[in-house]
């Protein structure tokens, strides 16, 4: 089994993360409503609420367990272009929480794959713990900046080492491999073009290092918009690196955030169904009934069970509001800007499977599926879910505090507002604006 866990930390850099500011953050009040926070404190309360992600807890043996490939997506780039280095605060923020995610889990084999650009802002960082795997590529890097390039194509040029940054983020025998940002038509092999305001997906190939299955993920960042996120799905059917049939033991994963909502019709008609029909599993998938009356005619009485988005500090509220009830957790914090109904559910894994040798049996299964919500502790387990609602696998505690305060939603969903203590609170630092302040995505955490 393979834990892999995605991440949208939107525009992280260096300073995300570590800063010596001592100006105040007058947003989120006071440190535990006491000294005033300082650029400081918030750059570090981030970090160890990126730490605290990694985290989780397996029910079945009660022991925390940790992702064994993690996905950062949004590394700022520093004006690059597509398949060269991520460079800037970008390129040293993604060093710098290799060595954090290291000294974290006290295990120093944690490497990262050199973050590329998948626009000219923006690039992918993936960590992964080289006691179980074995970064393979599938390109290779020709020195300098890059891009980097496939060592099948006529005239590749020779590998050589990456600048001398990275020394250190990758084992010396890997240290001429690298990711991959450039596809191949399934029609007639010709290489896919890209419009301006689209991402190619950042391939990566890794492999037991005691065992026989290989790994292609494909992390992934969609464009805004609807259509253009929905669009940009159907594209990736159209490559021969993604839709191919794959190799015995290999497990191929699409994993990261599609920038269109899980919830609406489009999962059935346009959104992931393509990739479905292509043998690909999903994740977080839709409730097979309709929910109970919710008010509404449609699914969003089940978007607390799927929502990996964030409203912003301001528009973020402890209680829901008339007609803007959730069946769980009950809580005005999901969406993205004043939309509540349409944009919530961003992120999700999918995985195909090859066979095992000589059968006709799959060699895996995707499950255990959870979005590693801050705001409540997970899995959603207090209440029953309503008609298959997925409540998550792992647990994960409650990450605002007092935690007392925050982790008993409401049962029933009200039709008004509701005078409440918490809500003066509810927007300070250690309670939604740490979480917040971090990423206005969720973590999403899958095996393979």
């Amino acid at each position: 089994m393979t834990r892999l866990l995605c991440w949208n930390i939107d525009h992280f850099a260096l300073g995300r993360i570590v800063s010596a500011g001592v100006d105040p953050e007058p947003t989120y009040g006071g440190v535990l409503g006491q000294a005033p926070l300082t650029q400081s404190d918030a750059a570090a309360g981030r970090l160890e609420y990126i730490k605290q992600n990694l985290d989780i807890t397996d029910p079945a043996t009660n022991n925390i367990v940790r992702p064994d490939i993690v996905a950062v997506i949004e590394v700022t780039a520093g004006q690059g272009a597509i398949g060269r280095l991520a460079d800037g605060e970008g390129k040293q923020g993604a060093i710098q929480l290799l060595t954090e995610i290291r000294n974290h889990t006290n295990n120093q084999h944690w490497m990262m794959v050199p973050p590329l650009c998948t626009s000219n802002i923006e690039a992918v960082a993936v960590y992964y713990d080289s006691t179980r795997y074995r970064f393979t590529g599938p390109f290779r890097w020709p020195s300098g900046q890059g891009p980097s390039f496939d060592p099948n194509e006529a005239n590749a040029p020779a590998a050589a080492d990456y600048p001398a940054d990275y020394i250190g983020c990758l084992p010396p025998a890997d240290f001429q491999r690298a990711a991959a940002t450039k596809f191949h038509a399934v029609a007639d092999g010709g290489d896919i073009a890209y419009l301006n305001y689209e991402r190619p997906p950042y391939w990566v190939t890794f492999a037991d290092v005691a065992g026989a299955r290989t790994y292609s993920v494909f992390v992934i960042h969609g464009p805004a918009g609807r259509n253009r996120a929905i669009a940009y799905v159907r594209k990736l059917v159209t490559m021969r690196e993604i839709v191919a049939p794959p190799a015995d033991n290999e497990v191929r994963v699409l994993l990261g955030d599609f920038n269109f909502n899980l919830m609406n019709g489009d999962f059935v008609q346009q959104g992931y169904q393509p990739l479905i029909d292509e043998d690909y599993v999903v994740a977080l998938k839709r409730p097979i009934a309709q929910p109970p009356p919710s008010g509404w005619a449609d699914f969003t009485g089940y978007r607390g069970y799927f929502a990996t988005h964030m409203r912003p500090l301001g528009q973020a509220t402890y209680w829901f509001v008339a007609g803007d009830g959730a069946y769980y957790p009950s809580f005005g914090y999901i969406g993205a800007g004043g939309s509540v109904r349409s944009d919530y559910s961003y992120d999700n894994i999918l995985a195909r499977f090859g066979f095992i040798p000589n059968t006709a049996n799959p060699c895996g299964t995707l499950e255990h599926a959870t979005v590693l919500n801050g705001v409540v502790s997970v899995p959603f387990s207090v209440y029953a879910p309503p008609n298959s609602a997925p409540p998550g696998y792992y647990q994960w505690p409650l990450q605002m505090q007092p935690a007392v305060q925050y982790n008993n939603p409401p049962q029933q969903i009200l039709q008004s507002n509701v005078p409440d203590p918490r809500v003066g609170s509810f927007p300070q630092w250690a309670a939604y604006g740490h979480i917040r302040s971090t990423s206005t995505h969720m973590a999403v955490v899958a095996d393979v």
